[in-house]
């Protein structure tokens, strides 16, 4: 049977993978692949996090030369302006891209689609463009209105290009 989740209980299954992000954070793993393939929910309604391929200790993944000198690893819609630019991955990096797969969960929509259907234009969206309301995108009026004022609050902190203007804690975005 397809279920379509009301928007409390898909806030209530993303709540459950920040938490499992933010259990992570605690062990000082970044995921630095956050996005839906990598959430399992099960048929009793419970996320898991899945796939920490290419997750790194919170020290190795904030040394930049160290990323830097690799080749980049991210998936262009769930990446954070950071992971784009080849900075730094921080907590705040998985905040970011937390922000996206909520963004979608109650949408329906990325944040960013631009015009040209190109990496290099996504990428540019990324850092430049100041995504739209979550409201703005959803499909019907009553989920456009479930999502009014404070969830699109949320998700544009969640969302910010600078790191330090996000939340600061997978857990504080979860609250």
């Amino acid at each position: 049977e397809a279920k379509n989740p009301t928007v409390p209980e898909r806030l209530r299954l993303f709540q459950q993978v920040a938490r499992a992000v933010a259990y992570a954070h605690g062990r000082l793993v970044v995921h630095r692949d956050l996005k839906p393939s990598n959430v399992l929910v099960t048929a009793d309604g419970q996320a898991h996090l899945l796939d920490f391929g290419i997750a790194k200790l919170l020290h190795e993944a904030g040394d930049a030369q160290l990323t830097q000198a690799q080749e980049r690893v991210l998936t262009p819609h769930y990446a954070s302006p950071e992971q784009i630019r080849g900075e730094a991955i921080t907590v705040q990096s998985d905040v970011y891209s937390l922000g996206v797969l909520l963004y979608e969960l109650l949408s329906g929509e990325l944040p960013y689609a631009p015009e040209r259907k190109s990496l290099a234009a996504l990428e540019q969206a990324i850092l430049a463009d100041e995504p739209p309301l979550a409201s703005s995108r959803a499909r019907d009026k009553a989920r456009a209105k479930a999502l009014r004022g404070e969830i699109d609050a949320i998700l544009a902190k969640a969302l910010r290009r600078e790191p330090g203007q996000r939340y600061a804690t997978a857990d504080a975005l979860a609250e």
